[in-house]
């Protein structure tokens, strides 16, 4: 007897509930009356469901929250601000209400956020990024009918200096309508300078939390998600030790396995060692692409 597999991918996330209870509580206390905002960080290795995490906590907070979103990428890390710019696109693009956003700190913002020209002295690193955290105050308490929530993924790869800028938002985060949340890798995948940064955001946090590998009954569980429940512990067993439990090479597999079941003659164990081994074939190609 078969069983048609069900919608893929299943909810709710596995093995990440006391991770997305805390984003909840979070959002909780920035919405109420008196709102405290605050800062949540997630960290683990390249394919440990960071990015899966933030989404959930996204669309969680949209519905009471303003979200603004980027993702930090290798190619701008040597883009002074080029982050702080993009979680305030939306913003900057309100002409209307750009005058009073940067305030009395226009000259320092402005040309960090490439709205207008530098001077011709170098400014003061100390005064942008005091600037750029008066800047994101005004901007919270501009939003306080739907409080302002920034979300960073991969903050490993995000700009020095918007990272000094952040960190330094972090302390004062719990006294304004405001909650910032951000994912990344183990900070030996920073550049050296951003380092420090990323240890003082997980300082300040709320919530600092290393995300694990999935459990074999999680992954179980979610082969028989993908699969049908006519899959057995067995193959989700034998899909959790080709992949370590890595939540992001498991979707992979299942995906595949959904488009190509295995024979039902086939060795199980070493059918899915040969499709993990095309499956991380690929994702290299990808990666060097």
């Amino acid at each position: 007897m078969t069983t048609t597999p069900p919608p893929w991918p299943g909810d709710p996330l596995p093995e990440r509930e006391l991770e997305l209870a805390a984003a909840d509580r979070a959002v909780d206390a920035l919405c109420r009356t008196r709102p405290e905002g605050g800062l949540l960080v997630y960290s683990g290795a390249a394919g440990i469901g960071k990015t899966s995490v933030l989404a959930r906590v996204r669309a969680r907070a949209a519905e009471r929250c303003t979200v603004r979103t980027t993702r930090a990428d290798p190619g701008t890390t040597a883009i002074p601000f080029h982050t702080a710019r993009a979680l305030f696109a939306p913003d900057l693009a309100d002409t209307d209400g750009l005058a009073a956003l940067l305030g009395p700190h226009r000259a320092l913002a402005g040309p960090a956020l490439g709205l207008t020209t530098p001077g011709d002295e170098p400014a003061d690193p100390q005064g942008v990024q005091d600037a750029l955290v008066a800047l994101t105050a005004r901007a919270a308490r501009r939003h306080r009918a739907r409080p302002l929530v920034l979300v960073l993924d991969d903050a490993h790869w995000a700009d020095g200096e918007s990272l000094g800028w952040l960190a330094a938002l972090g302390p004062r985060l719990a006294r304004l309508p405001l909650l910032l949340v951000v994912a990344h890798r183990p900070t030996e995948h920073a550049a050296e300078e951003s380092r420090p940064h990323l240890d003082a955001l997980g300082t300040a946090a709320r919530l600092r939390v290393t995300l694990r590998a999935l459990s074999p009954e999680a992954a179980a569980g979610l082969t028989r998600r993908a699969l049908g429940t006519g899959a057995d512990d067995a193959l989700g067993r034998a899909l959790w030790d080709a992949t370590g439990g890595s939540p992001y090479e498991l979707a992979e597999l299942l995906a595949r396995l959904r488009e190509h079941p295995l024979d039902p003659g086939a060795d199980q164990a070493t059918a899915v060692r040969e499709l993990a081994a095309t499956v991380r074939g690929h994702r290299l190609a990808d990666r060097l692409g």
